[in-house]
């Protein structure tokens, strides 16, 4: 059977916090958790908690959380995620398991909220393993402001480098500051109970980000600590979500989606909320749930004379949010922002390489697959493979560099030039006045592989390491 192009993508995706399943989303739904999976036990403290026959029981709290401006906020999420996959086409199906875990840091400020809602996010930490390998979305390090006026809202990237649309899109729900909201409601006593819709708060916890369509909690006040006026709250939660990609091709800047494809998923768990009365506002959360979904995918190439593929998946999900502010803030924006490389795999170019998560795959254009967008202009690393056709391909290196050296007038003149799949030569050119590095190596015995390196200076020597790494790295595709 033909290889399916969009399953890689399909076990990528559908994670719970990794650019997820039908090109950005999840497959996920619902059978309920119990709560002793994650419950911690009761304190016996009696300022923690009041015995039922106490006065502290008729005693009623305002649990409301604040949506005036505030912040910063530190945010960190941790999560996992552990299920399995099918895909079935035709008579054919595939099942994989699936394990992803994710980290996630924020800081969020609210800066107005009348007539707008004004906020911004920065993004100090987005890391998702998915399967053993390093899938983090390239948003790190940037800082979206969010505006939501009624039922609309609008996110801009803030500085002077831009991400991919498809990270764009899918960072869209996560870029509005909400602190972690949900909503709650005043006079409610020790044991009480109240329903509430925490789509929000869950949105965030379980990296949901297609449109949830129903969303029901049940939650009950367990306890007020007097000393500190945390107040914790646990419940039950259920929530459907509906994914729906489209596929489509974007604007000229951006890459093409390989997969289309809807699906429904259904959740449900238990939900824990540590609410500080003092200062309105979520200090910690945690949920346990299971997912299982189902939907369909538009194959982008027929495979055994289908064009659908029917998918279904579940889960066991579990995650965890902790907010501070004060000096853990400050401490934080000064932290040295991390890019981790992660394994990028380029079938124009014959080859994978590795490069840090700010990069992406730009698949409109299969010979400039890899670019680092930013205002200031494009770095972008293309890959193209040649076919040697019998000869050898050292000697056709060769001659590809010195006939660009001649036909351009290179100067310097062509060097040498050293990557994983060996002794390669290198040319700088000239086209329409901007220099563009090529490097060319053997690939294989029967093909040669051709690297461009294009964009203003500044990015070049600011990526030299990356892209010296990225040489490094690079390895032939099994064909």
């Amino acid at each position: 059977m033909k290889r399916l192009s969009a399953w890689p993508t399909l076990l990528l995706l559908i994670s719970v916090a990794a650019p997820a399943a039908f090109a950005r989303s999840t497959l996920r739904a619902a059978a309920a958790t119990p709560a002793s999976a994650w419950q911690e036990p009761p304190s016996t403290s009696p300022r923690d908690q009041a015995p039922a026959d106490s006065q502290e029981t008729k005693r009623t709290y305002d649990l409301t959380l604040s949506r005036e401006p505030g912040g910063p906020f530190l945010i960190d999420i941790e999560s996992t995620q552990k299920g399995s996959s099918e895909l079935i086409v035709g008579t054919t199906a595939t099942r994989e398991a699936t394990s992803t875990s994710s980290s996630r840091r924020f800081i969020d400020e609210v800066t107005a909220c009348e007539p707008e809602r004004k906020s911004n996010r920065t993004i100090l930490k987005w890391e998702v393993d998915a399967d053993g390998a390093v899938a983090d979305p390239d948003v790190v390090g940037l800082t979206f402001d969010g505006t939501v006026k009624g039922d609309q809202y609008e996110v801009k990237v803030r500085g002077d480098r831009f991400a991919s649309r498809k990270s764009l899109e899918r960072i869209r729900p996560f870029a509005l500051a909400d602190a972690l909201f949900v909503p709650l409601i005043d006079g409610c006593a020790i044991g009480g109970a109240l329903s509430t819709d925490a789509q929000l708060l869950l949105r965030q916890l379980l990296d949901l980000d297609g449109t949830v369509t129903e969303s029901t909690a049940t939650l009950k006040l367990e306890s007020v600590d007097a000393a500190t006026g945390v107040a914790v709250l646990r419940g039950s939660f259920a929530l459907k979500e509906e994914l729906n990609d489209e596929g489509d091709e974007g604007d000229e800047r951006d890459e093409r989606d390989e997969v289309a494809g809807k699906a429904t998923v259904e959740y449900s768990g238990t939900l824990m909320i540590e609410v500080d009365l003092t200062a309105r506002r979520v200090v910690r959360a945690k949920a346990a749930a299971t997912a299982a979904g189902a939907g369909t995918i538009e194959l982008p190439d027929p495979v055994d004379g289908q064009s659908h593929a029917f998918a279904k998946f579940d889960a066991e999900l579990s995650a965890t949010a902790r907010v501070a502010v004060g000096a853990p803030v400050e401490a934080a924006r000064k932290a040295k922002v991390i890019l981790r490389s992660r394994l990028f795999e380029c079938p124009a170019g014959g080859v994978s390489l590795e490069l840090p998560s700010s990069f992406h795959l730009n698949e409109r254009w299969p010979e400039t697959l890899i670019a680092l967008p930013g205002r200031g202009g494009n770095l972008v690393v293309g890959f193209r493979r040649f076919d040697a056709r019998g000869e050898d391909p050292a000697a056709v290196v060769q001659e590809i560099v010195t006939g660009l050296a001649t036909r351009h007038s290179a100067e310097p003149p062509p060097r040498d030039v050293m990557s994983a799949l060996g002794k390669g030569r290198s040319v700088r050119i000239t086209d329409e006045e901007k220099p563009i590095d090529i490097e060319v190596y053997p690939l294989g015995r029967e093909h040669v592989l051709m690297l461009r390196i294009m964009g203003p200076a500044e990015l070049r020597t600011r990526n030299e390491k990356s892209l010296t790494a990225m040489r490094g790295s690079l390895k032939a595709l099994e064909q």
